[in-house]
């Protein structure tokens, strides 16, 4: 398998330093011994298994054993042999067709694909054993993996330690798309957190006015922010539920007229392929007729064979999210063009390679 290039820029929302790599590949491969998935490939060396019935065997979720299945391939502890991963298909129409299927955890399945142990299985169980990962890491992988439920949610400290950390993180990408986008009047900041790149667009482009919309729970620290850069009288942080805002919320977001350009950074990778295709659908349609909406998440091959920071990021999001996942170019192309934009494309987002980013006009 030939495994995508890693790129040393990297935006710092996504990065991982080689300790933590390190670190969640361990948790990975004591999580597939634990299991028992390492044993039931070994013991079927001459015919390699498809994930719908390993996840039988072991009694596991498959959507997950998947993600779990991937980040051991990164060092070849297991193999995949051919099935290209088939991505879900974004429209409702495809949804309803599989919605059993998703379910139980083929979303983005790997088709006809069969998995056996890698050349470096002996290798690694070797390395292991001389390390010590951390038992109550694996556990509750292991239990996710059994339960099909992810773990609890971050409690409050934790969440705004990790706002803070998006908020500072998103300050360089953040310059680099207010360049890319260019100068607009009125901006949609589509789950947009704190504002990270609200702050560098309005910084960027004085003459413009955003609008920030996310959950009711981080609209308020939100506009904390505005207040304390000095943009509160040019921004504004609304509470919507963007997979399928009411009435009211649409009417609030597009009470100063409809948007120029509106942007989803790293919001997409949260939610199952349902769920952002009707975010995206959702947002397309508070821009004006010409108006642009520019989608920016994490790239992923098309094989998901790498980056590595791109494979265990999928694997953490199968761990903290109920459908969240690193969706392959494939699927956001076409949720875009389900959602009615033209012309979309790929640009380039100068000096974030890891970065895939959309562009469409409603």
């Amino acid at each position: 398998m030939t495994r995508a290039p890693e790129d040393p820029t990297l935006d710092e929302a996504f990065r991982l330093s080689p300790a933590q790599r390190r670190a969640l590949l361990d948790l990975a491969h004591a999580a597939a011994q634990q299991i028992g998935l390492l044993n039931a490939l070994s013991a079927a060396r001459a015919s390699p298994r498809s994930v719908a019935s390993l996840a039988r065997d072991l009694s596991v979720a498959p959507r997950r054993l998947l993600r779990l299945l991937e980040a051991l391939a990164l060092d070849s502890v297991v193999e995949r042999l051919g099935g290209r991963p088939r991505p879900e298909r974004a429209s409702d129409e495809h949804a309803r067709a599989t919605r059993s299927a998703s379910s139980t955890g083929s979303a983005g399945s790997a088709g006809a694909a069969r998995w056996r142990v890698g050349p470096a299985l002996h290798d690694v169980a070797f390395s292991m054993a001389r390390r010590a990962p951390d038992g109550e890491g694996w556990a509750r992988l292991c239990q996710v993996l059994r339960a099909d439920h992810p773990l609890p949610p971050l409690s409050t400290d934790e969440q705004e330690r990790y706002h803070g950390h998006l908020l500072r993180a998103g300050a360089a990408p953040g310059c680099a798309l207010a360049r890319l986008i260019g100068p607009v009047d009125r901006l949609l900041d589509a789950g947009g957190g704190l504002g990270a790149y609200t702050l560098a667009y309005l910084r960027a482009h004085p003459s413009a006015r955003a609008v920030i919309v996310d959950s009711a729970a981080v609209c308020p620290a939100a506009a904390q922010v505005l207040v304390d850069a000095g943009l509160s009288r040019r921004a504004v942080a609304l509470a919507a539920d963007l997979r399928a805002p009411s009435p009211e919320e649409r009417r609030r977001c597009v009470e100063g007229g409809r948007f120029d350009a509106a942007i989803l950074c790293n919001v997409l990778h949260l939610h199952e392929a349902r769920d952002a295709a009707r975010i995206v659908s959702s947002v397309a349609s508070l821009l004006r007729r010409g108006g642009r909406l520019f989608v920016k998440d994490l790239r992923i091959a098309a094989d998901r064979s790498g980056p590595a920071d791109a494979v265990l990021f999928a694997l953490g999001m199968a761990i903290y999210t109920d459908g969240g996942d690193v969706h392959p170019p494939e699927l956001l192309h076409r949720s875009m063009r389900a959602a009615g934009l033209a012309d979309v494309r790929e640009e380039s987002l100068a000096g974030f390679a890891d970065s895939i980013v959309l562009r469409g006009t409603a």
